[in-house]
């Protein structure tokens, strides 16, 4: 996946860069956003270990 983001970067005309600029934008948020819910599972379930 990232050979093939990488090889898009060489073709693509610097009038569409703007679009790379905001679909990188949207992958890292929705990265973080995966991130966060894992986070917030992981710490419920520990914390339900721990109640016990």
């Amino acid at each position: 996946m990232i050979a093939d983001d990488s090889w898009f970067l060489t073709i693509i005309p610097e009038d569409n860069q703007y679009i790379i600029v905001i679909e990188s934008m949207l992958l890292l948020l929705l990265g973080l956003g995966i991130t966060t819910l894992i986070t917030n599972y992981l710490w419920k379930t520990l914390s339900e270990k721990k109640s016990y």
